[in-house]
């Protein structure tokens, strides 16, 4: 939910203030870093892909993508939580609660 908010956010600055905000970083939501402080990715970067199973792409990502006022960036280079779990830059810091 938290990514939806931000996204309707930056479709109202481009739609009400003409201004274009082109990343979105929400660090992963645990203090994850992206970007090694020289510019680097700190993990792997992959085509992302947000059609479903039956290859089709979901109306739910045309109508957010097009609220950004940009095409849905399928098959553009990125992250997703499940393959950043298995990078070996990540260390467990605790388990539980």
């Amino acid at each position: 939910r938290s990514a939806d908010i931000m996204l309707e956010f930056m479709a109202r600055c481009k739609r009400d203030y003409g201004l274009d905000l082109e990343i979105l970083d929400l660090g992963g939501g645990y203090g994850v870093r992206y970007v090694a402080e020289d510019g680097s990715h700190l993990f792997a970067q992959a085509p992302m892909n947000f059609k479903d199973a039956d290859g089709q792409m979901p109306l739910y990502w045309q109508q957010l993508f097009d609220l950004l006022g940009m095409p849905v960036p399928q098959g553009v280079e990125g992250t997703n939580p499940r393959t950043m779990c298995g990078e070996s830059i990540l260390e467990t810091v605790r388990t539980g609660f």
